[in-house]
């Protein structure tokens, strides 16, 4: 690791900042592994979308920005039947949000461009169920079942590849890479529902909660547009 971080810059110290682009739009789609505890009570994968903005300091290999990422981890529907009402259906989901500060190690130019992050922010875990008119796919009312706000930092790293990098008419820069990249996130102890932890009983729900840790590991492929 101390390898890679000095290898960055030493790169980003040699290399011409002419061709460095200093803002970057990231969209990609996120695969989630839990780990411990956390995929103890899961026990399957998340699966979802990662938003990321980076600003390039100028001169530097180091770039500093936000990223916000939904990930979904369960679903289950029902239908309620009622002589006088259409017939509705609740849906109800299990989901974790989480946002970000980011800091960046990438060389400022190239083809290939590996790079090293560090993240701090939190996880926002929640169960939501929506009431459906089936005959119209309506949504009537939705309401938060359980959520919990607890703490996220890591590590993560990846690699970005050049795809496209044309001037427009005004000689200004926009390109598109690839991205491919991993992160840790070692998460704070929460507790959240999940699926099959809302049980109907005499008219009434009852919650069947988790509580551990809410350590997982992201894997990411999208791409990046960069000004």
């Amino acid at each position: 690791m101390k390898t890679l971080v000095l290898t960055l810059f030493i790169i980003g110290a040699w290399t011409q900042n002419a061709n460095a682009q200093s803002v970057n739009f990231a969209l990609s789609f996120a695969v989630g592994t839990p780990e411990g505890a956390f995929a103890e009570s899961l026990d399957r994968e998340l699966y979802g979308v990662d938003l990321g903005a980076m600003y390039a300091i100028e001169g530097t290999p180091l770039q500093l920005g936000a990223g916000f990422v939904y990930q979904n981890y369960g679903w289950n529907e029902r239908s309620i039947l009622d002589p006088d009402l259409d017939d509705l259906t609740v849906r109800t989901t299990n989901n974790v949000a989480n946002s970000h500060l980011i800091a960046r190690l990438e060389p400022p130019s190239g083809a290939l461009r590996p790079f090293i992050e560090g993240y701090a922010g939190f996880n926002y875990l929640y169960t939501k169920s929506t009431l459906i008119d089936e005959y119209s796919d309506e949504h009537l009312s939705s309401s938060i079942n359980q959520d919990n706000l607890t703490y996220s930092y890591g590590m993560g790293g990846g690699l970005k590849i050049k795809l496209t990098d044309p001037y427009d008419d005004n000689g200004s820069r926009f390109g598109i890479s690839l991205l491919l990249k991993g992160k840790f996130l070692r998460g704070g102890i929460a507790e959240y529902l999940t699926q099959g932890d809302i049980r109907a009983s005499d008219g009434r729900s009852n919650f069947i909660l988790n509580r551990s840790n809410t350590d997982l590991t992201t894997f990411n492929v999208g791409v990046v547009f960069s000004f």
